[in-house]
């Protein structure tokens, strides 16, 4: 590939032209601090482009791989709380009294990396191609996926139907679980953390620190409203694998609705949610029963496990394979700590169901 005339917004070749006629990207567009300067060069290897996306735990920036003559996505640590940096000066200057914290952080993103590697051969996660440290600082190198959010399909696509819908996420299922086998936990699934291929596969992205989820901690917590669960929200609720049962049933309501379920926060006061009836009759019964299981605002409630879930959602009879996490807070009015079925969506235009005893 010829990288003279390389746009930094897309990577791809623009000739001569100042703005790229593919993505609107102009050329000089100047730096944004503290991230990196588009163009910059990476381990003599991978040139910078625009940042694409970040919160408090990093960045991630389009990049190409001159090497392999390919596209990647570069994720950089930088937590912007515990650091900064300045023009002409790609190294991090760590905030006074934040050295600490900043090395234990930065433990963790490396940590996550080099699970991540483990991963990548599974179907349905973005695969890690190198991991390294510089700047004071660590990169991590993704796969470049040709593709789209999930969320963005969706709006278009309206909703999907359940046999669209069960071949796309059963993998991703599996994924997840393989994942939490080895003690990874996502803290961030949603539509925009999905990426939909060209192929029509998902493919799962965004791992990171938990702490980037979650309120209270030392980073700035990014919450995915309707997708986050209620345990995210405070210091005290207890985080887990269910946290991520929560987000991808919400994701699979979402694609099944086209409409996004409300915030956890919300829900803890009117946990029922609405499912229009015509979506619900085109569902089998035990899908219903399985996500209404899945999006528990009570994680005493709540299904416990990835593996648990793919049996509710591929059986007529749900059966569960682990216990529940124990209680940590007061359980959601009318639910107890009952397990509840698909009476639990209310379809608009019925009566409230009475309250179970």
């Amino acid at each position: 590939m010829e990288f003279k005339g390389l746009c930094l917004g897309c990577m791809t070749n623009k000739g001569e032209a100042i703005q790229c006629p593919k993505c609107g990207y102009v050329e000089g567009t100047p730096q944004v601090l503290p991230f990196l300067e588009p163009g910059t060069l990476l381990k003599e290897r991978y040139i910078v482009g625009k940042h694409l996306s970040a919160n408090g735990e990093g960045v991630t920036y389009i990049g190409m791989d001159v090497t392999a003559s390919k596209k990647v996505t570069i994720r950089e640590y930088l937590p912007k709380t515990l650091c900064s940096r300045v023009k002409d000066d790609d190294n991090i200057i760590i905030s006074p009294g934040n050295k600490l914290v900043y090395q234990d952080y930065l433990q963790d993103f490396m940590e996550i990396g080099r699970a991540l590697i483990k991963l990548s051969n599974l179907p349905s996660i973005v695969p890690v191609t190198d991991m390294f440290e510089a700047n004071k600082t660590a990169y991590i190198v993704y796969e470049y996926v040709d593709g789209k959010p999930l969320g963005e399909i969706i709006k278009r696509a309206r909703r999907f139907t359940w046999e669209e819908t069960r071949p796309l996420f059963l993998p991703l299922i599996s994924t997840v679980n393989s994942a939490h086998s080895i003690g990874l936990v996502h803290f961030g699934i949603s539509p925009e953390n999905i990426i939909m291929t060209r192929s029509g596969t998902l493919k799962l992205q965004g791992f990171g620190s938990p702490d980037a989820h979650l309120a209270e901690t030392e980073l700035t917590p990014e919450f995915y409203e309707g997708f986050s669960a209620i345990e995210q929200y405070s210091l005290e609720g207890k985080k887990g694998k269910w946290t991520d049962v929560y987000a991808v049933c919400a994701v699979i309501f979402y694609a099944l609705t086209g409409k996004r379920p409300p915030d956890a926060v919300s829900r803890s006061y009117e946990p029922r949610l609405n499912m229009p009836a015509e979506v619900a009759k085109s569902i089998p019964a035990h899908v219903v029963t399985a996500l209404a299981g899945g999006l528990q605002v009570n994680i005493e409630s709540r299904t416990h496990s990835m593996e648990e879930l793919k049996n509710q959602l591929t059986n007529p009879v749900p059966r569960r394979t682990e216990p529940r996490p124990r209680p940590v807070q007061a359980p959601a009015a009318g639910y107890g700590d009952r397990y509840v079925d698909e009476s639990d969506f209310q379809q608009p235009g019925s009566r409230t169901p009475a309250p179970p005893p």
